[in-house]
């Protein structure tokens, strides 16, 4: 009789992981759930549930052990992250999961360290030839962005926390840095316009396997919650 897959998710009771959970049941697939209270209304969607503390540098060994004795007691296959201080924290830990047999359903721990931080990002893409918008970053010199409004970012964040809307000029730029302080940030012209997101599914030796570009229609604390699939080869 063939295994069936278990899978671990986090953050059983976040916006996305609903939809997440049930579609891997509806394909057979066997979830043990993970929150940081017991409250959490995710756990009446999952096989099983357990608590585990909140993500950070401080509780990194103590996360990591309790993440690996629930994979353990579930005889986990992989284990599917929310929160990106949690992915991150699980990939610098990834061969300790593999040696047991379970897997990361994430990327590797240096493209984490980029994809997770706005302003390495940014530097990445343009070092890398990718077209990307004027942008300046802690240390850097501000470029000449032209007319029109600024935004802001802490270059690690999401859910738009902290983010702000300025106008291109000295007074307003020097005013926002001078509140970053040590804060590491991106600065970039305001786009508006429709937004899009690119979905890209991999194989694990990291082949593109699909390419799903997506018009977001509505946006809550940075996830879109309504959206619909274009075709647009300009985007793929």
């Amino acid at each position: 009789m063939k295994k069936q897959v278990t899978i671990v998710r986090s953050a059983v009771s976040s916006l996305p992981s609903a939809g997440i959970i049930n579609l891997l049941r509806e394909n057979g697939f066997r979830i043990a759930g993970m929150d940081l209270t017991d409250k959490s209304a995710g756990r009446h969607l999952v096989d099983s549930f357990h608590l585990v503390s909140r993500s950070s540098e401080s509780t990194r060994d103590k996360v990591i052990r309790e993440i690996i004795a629930i994979a353990g007691m579930e005889k986990a296959d992989w284990i599917i992250s929310g929160p990106e201080n949690e992915i991150a924290l699980l990939a610098s830990a990834e061969d300790q999961f593999t040696a047991m047999g379970c897997f990361l359903f994430h990327p590797v721990a240096e493209t984490l360290r980029i994809v997770t931080d706005k302003a390495k990002l940014n530097i990445f893409l343009s070092e890398n030839n990718f077209p990307v918008m004027p942008f300046a970053y802690k240390g850097s010199v501000i470029p000449g962005f032209g007319p029109g409004e600024l935004v802001f970012k802490p270059s690690k964040g999401r859910g738009s926390s902290g983010v702000k809307f300025i106008r291109n000029t000295k007074e307003e730029i020097s005013a926002v840095l001078s509140e970053a302080g040590e804060e590491e940030f991106i600065l970039q012209p305001r786009l508006k316009g429709k937004e899009y997101t690119v979905d890209v599914l991999c194989d694990m030796s990291g082949r593109v396997t699909d390419i799903v570009p997506r018009e977001r229609i509505a946006v809550e604390s940075g996830i879109s919650v309504a959206s619909k699939t274009v075709k647009n080869e300009s985007l793929t």
